[in-house]
């Protein structure tokens, strides 16, 4: 069966591709407001970092890549998101993903769980099923629609560190020009 992805997929994330480490929905939503208080977090606001990424699946509700967290930014990563019942808890930051699309009717939330879902698989040991090698990497099916490409050769993408900015709140934000950082100048607008 052929199957056109981006007609399938057909909804995708408005502007900017991210990878959300705790959805806040603007301070309202349960422990939001702790999570912005962490020192780690009010001191990452606006800092430039490298997100890896490792894999990029699909399944029959959505599209994304795998993000495998530096050791800092899992510091930014709460310990309640990487949980899927009735496994319990997966290693903290096995939910970092950046969403690439949807199929129709669903939310872009999706994508994390479904990532969880590989990740369980992973746990108890099933590692999918090689299919061959596509486009820089491994195919490996896990069977129901779940496919995974385990990538050669990983990406690095730039990414700033939005965080929660509270409501009407200013929030300092870091530049510089170091060699070796993701941006050389940044600023934000």
């Amino acid at each position: 069966m052929k199957l056109d992805l981006t007609s399938y997929f057909v909804k995708r994330p408005p502007g900017v591709l991210h990878c959300t480490t705790k959805f806040t929905d603007f301070g309202k939503a349960p422990g939001s407001e702790d999570y912005a208080q962490q020192e780690a977090v009010k001191s990452s606001y606006g800092k430039a970092f490298f997100l890896t990424i490792s894999a990029l699946f699909i399944t029959p509700r959505t599209a994304g890549a795998r993000v495998e967290l530096s050791e800092q930014q899992l510091l930014l990563w709460p310990g309640d998101v990487d949980v899927i019942p009735p496994a319990g808890s997966l290693p903290k930051g096995s939910r970092a993903h950046v969403t690439l699309g949807c199929a129709s009717g669903i939310e872009a939330v999706q994508t994390g769980l479904d990532l969880l879902e590989f990740v369980k698989l992973e746990k108890a040991g099933n590692k999918g099923e090689e299919v061959g090698e596509i486009g820089g990497g491994k195919l490996l099916s896990y069977g129901n629609g779940m496919w995974m490409i385990l990538l050669s050769k990983k990406i690095e993408v730039r990414a700033i560190f939005g965080g929660y900015y509270g409501k009407g709140k200013l929030v300092p934000t870091q530049g510089g020009s170091k060699r070796g950082s993701p941006f050389n100048a940044c600023v934000i607008i």
